[in-house]
Formats: structure tokens, sequence, C-alpha cells
């Protein structure tokens, strides 16, 4: 039995270094793995569509709790399309931005002055991230939530390169904030 098992593993052995040298090793890979089929863009029905990303959320989340940003929660989320076949089946997905979701508990939402003050510091935290940690081809949008424990809410939602505009034209506090309120 053991001459068997000997002879059986050098055969599947030659049969390996005979696949690797004639360059059809990635062959037999594909038979216990098969791949995706190619899909052309022809197959395709593209869908505007949005995806959590959940890793790059916790890691902005870490740095936003170490750099003391009054926002108490940042959440990121990838927008872009869907590659939808006929069969409604989603064959990939294609980033075209990655978006920022602020949470900023506040005691008064009527104070302009300092929800501008604190836009402030979350545009320059988004300024600070590094190139490589959001995807996507352009650059995305920030939505800042500002809370009460009334439930009471207020938004704004602008893009990264109008928060650093408005920035770089020196406005600051209630001017922020409503230039941004109402772009």
């Amino acid at each position: 039995m053991r001459k068997f098992i000997l002879i059986l593993a050098i055969l599947v052995l030659a049969g390996l270094i005979i696949l690797y040298f004639t360059g059809n090793l990635q062959g037999l890979a594909n038979i216990f793995n098969p791949g995706q089929a190619a899909i052309d863009d022809t197959q395709c029905a593209y869908v505007w569509a949005t995806q959590p990303l959940p890793d790059i959320s916790a890691k902005l989340q870490q740095r936003l709790e170490k750099q003391e940003v009054l926002a108490a929660e940042v959440n990121a989320a990838a927008y872009g399309e869907n590659c939808v076949l006929a069969d409604g089946s989603v064959a990939r997905f294609l980033a075209r931005q990655t978006d920022l979701y602020f949470k900023v508990p506040v005691t008064d939402i009527e104070d302009k002055q300092t929800l501008g003050e604190q836009t402030v510091g979350i545009i320059n935290f988004v300024q600070d991230i590094p190139a490589n940690t959001l995807i996507g081809t352009q650059s995305g949008y920030i939505q800042v939530n500002f809370t009460t424990n009334f439930g009471e809410i207020i938004s704004l939602w602008f893009q990264t390169s109008t928060g650093q505009a408005a920035l770089d034209a020196g406005l600051h506090g209630a001017d922020l904030f409503n230039r941004l309120l109402t772009p």
C-alpha cells in the first residue's frame, strides 16, 4: 500500500511539473476554481448604485476619534454603477466616487456660527485623508447631519471641492454654513 501511494505521489508530481513547464498549470487551477466569465459592456444595463464601505468607514472613524473632530460618526459609501445582466443579477460594481457621511451632535441647531466652525473641521479632516484611501475616479460628496437630543436635524450636502473652495475664499462660521447650505 505504501508503494502504491508513493508511486501515485510521484506520478502526480511529474504531471504537475509537466503542466508547469508547458504553461498549462493555470488551466488546471481554473478547472477547480472557475473564474467568472468575461462580460463585455454590451451585456450590461448600468444602474446607479451605492455600496457601503465598512472597512474604510472603520479606518476613518479611528482617524476621526484620534483627531478629535467634533463629529461623532463617519461612514463611507461608494457611489457608482452596477452592471446588471439580463437575468437581474449584478455582474460588477464600478465605483465613481466615495461619499462621506458625518453625524454631529449639537446642542443648538440654530447656532449657524458653531455649525460652520464644526464644518471647517470636517472639511479639513476630509482633505487630510490619504488619496489612496478612498475609491473611485472622482471627488465625492460630504454630508454633515447636525442633530440634537430632541430629534432636530439639519444637513449639509456638498462636493469636497466646493467645501475647500469656500475655505479658500476665507469663509468660516455662519458664512461658510450658509454658503454650503444653499450652494
